[in-house]
Parts: C-alpha cells; structure tokens; sequence
C-alpha cells in the first residue's frame, strides 16, 4: 500500500483550498468579448512560436 512521506498540514489543505476556488473563479469569470479576441489571437500566436521553436525554427 502506498504510504506517503508527508502530511496534510492545516498549511497544505488551506493552500489547496485557495487553488480550487481560485480554479473556479476563473473558470465562471466574466470576459470582455474585446479582450477575448485578442487574448485568443495571442495563444494562437505563442503556440505556433513554441511548436515551431521545437523544430529549430525561432520564427523571428
């Protein structure tokens, strides 16, 4: 049986507590449908940059 080396400390629960609402609130978060746009534009633009950086090609 797996025995794990550490301990859930009060620490521990409260920071992965803070994460999960943190998670959610994010997720039903209002966007602004400008922002959107551009924030969609820009993911586009760093995948293709770092899919093609794998490659050798820095795409400068």
């Amino acid at each position: 049986m797996f025995q794990p080396k550490f301990k859930f400390i009060n620490r521990i629960f409260k920071n992965l507590t803070y994460i999960a609402e943190s998670l959610v609130f994010t997720l039903n978060a209002p966007l602004i449908p400008e922002w959107e746009v551009s924030l969609r534009r820009d993911a586009i633009l760093r995948s293709a940059h770092s899919s093609t950086a794998i490659e050798g090609n820095l795409l400068l």
